[in-house]
């Protein structure tokens, strides 16, 4: 499947999860759907199972990766819900916070440009939606995501 960029590893996410919460309901109530999920653009094949050389467009799979990992993450938070009344699901990352080299405000700019970067995949996954400055950096880099308006429902209903 070329890992998270084909969108049939949602469904095969969300069946692995259920297994999951079925056969340890009575023992773990805190869930996270993915481990440093903002790893993706970093170690796009061990955080997204995405082979470089099958891709021809390396950033559009790794940012379409993330997106069908958003909307499982929301699939799996809805079922976690579910099947195990109480539990609190939430989501992790690694980045750390980027801080100006001066208070320049090229460097003010660009340090927040950073940060929304670098905390875009909680954003989705705790607000709901896209950020307004990650769709604008999409259309920068004619990025194009497939994502559906039942993506977009699924992102909102179901946050961590």
């Amino acid at each position: 499947y070329n890992g998270w960029e084909n969108r049939k590893v949602i469904d095969l996410f969300v069946r692995f999860c259920k297994v999951c919460f079925e056969t340890y309901k009575n023992d773990v109530k805190y869930w996270l759907t993915f481990n440093e999920i903002d790893s993706v653009t970093r170690h796009p094949f061990t955080s997204a199972g995405i082979i470089p050389d099958q891709t021809d467009n390396l950033l559009q799979a790794e940012y379409q990766a993330f997106h069908h990992q958003f909307v499982a993450s929301a699939l799996v938070t809805k079922s976690c819900h579910e099947v195990i009344p109480g539990s609190q699901v939430g989501c992790m990352l690694t980045k750390l916070t980027d801080y100006p080299n001066s208070s320049d405000p090229r460097d003010v700019l660009a340090s927040f440009n950073k940060n929304t970067m670098n905390y875009f995949p909680a954003d989705v996954q705790v607000f709901g939606e896209y950020p307004p400055l990650v769709l604008n950096y999409f259309k920068k880099q004619k990025i194009h995501i497939d994502m559906t308006a039942s993506d977009l429902a699924i992102l909102k209903e179901n946050t961590v």
